[in-house]
């Protein structure tokens, strides 16, 4: 198979409700949307009667379990209705025990929200964290929760203009991207990374095989570079796969995958990733 990197697109779209897309390009309207002006009554039945048996566009959900419902209830109504979500979680989290105690840094960093779930209460203390949700999650952990960044890139960037003093734990899953621990450590600081779970790769569930088997179009979205790596791994050829990724890191992770179109989303968010979805099922005609 071959990665058709032409395809991708950076989208672009995450400013405007799935209701509202016609004012940012060109609009594709679903068959129910038309206006079937000077036909019959009896005429315009039928077609409303076509509309009702489209079939729906399925979308797998490879995030783990309980991971999906922040993505699922962005997707305007509009577009969720003509979707048939299919959960095949790709990674499990796994909480590991650890042999020493790991609740005595004056600082924590936060790259992930299963990190804050297993980490220890803040009491108080500073966290750094990837992403506004992450850092919501670690405030009402008890840590004084700081935004630092949409990336683990901006992350470092910004902790680096901090200069905390003392011990920081960056608690993480034993699969960790960034090299944050190490990087922030060269430059001066006494980061310390501690692993809290594993994530271990899942094969497909049967529902989604079937739907990646057929030769009907499927979205597939991909949050993570290990999740994306997974699924390029296993996936088997589909003509029409609309595959969209939460950054171009996740994308890259891809390697070798023949695609029908790729897209990006524009800010590495779950709302940013359910507008690409809107955007593909209002804009294209996924065939």
């Amino acid at each position: 198979m071959r990665f058709y990197a032409a395809r991708r697109r950076l989208c672009h779209h995450n400013c405007f409700p799935a209701q509202e897309l016609s004012e940012c390009g060109p609009f594709k309207p679903p068959l129910h949307a038309f206006d079937l002006a000077g036909n019959t009554e009896a005429r315009r039945k039928q077609c409303r009667g076509v509309a009702k048996t489209v079939q729906k566009i399925p979308v797998i959900l490879t995030r783990p379990k309980g991971s999906n419902s922040v993505f699922k209830a962005g997707i305007a109504p509009n577009v969720r209705d003509r979707l048939e979500f299919i959960r095949s979680p790709l990674l499990e989290i796994t909480p590991i025990e650890q042999s020493a105690d790991c609740s005595g840094a004056q600082h924590a960093i936060f790259t992930s929200a299963n990190g804050v779930k297993l980490a220890p209460n803040g009491n108080g203390r500073r966290a750094f964290c990837v992403g506004r949700k992450t850092t919501e999650l670690a405030q009402s952990h008890g840590w004084d929760g700081v935004f630092a960044g949409a990336t683990v890139t901006g992350l470092k960037e910004y902790v680096l203009t901090q200069q905390p003093q003392g011990e920081i734990h960056h608690y993480s899953g034993v699969f960790v991207r960034g090299n944050v621990a190490k990087e922030l450590s060269a430059a001066g600081l006494n980061v310390v990374n501690v692993p809290l779970y594993d994530q271990r790769l899942l094969p497909f569930s049967a529902e989604a095989l079937a739907v990646l088997q057929a030769k009907t179009p499927v979205i597939v979205p991909l949050f993570s570079p290990r999740t994306a790596a997974h699924f390029g791994a296993m996936a088997p050829a589909h003509p029409k796969l609309y595959i969209i990724t939460m950054s171009s890191a996740v994308a890259d992770s891809l390697e070798e995958i023949a695609v029908s179109q790729l897209m990006v989303a524009q800010e590495p968010t779950a709302k940013s990733m359910a507008v690409c979805v809107e955007y593909l099922i209002l804009n294209d005609s996924l065939g």
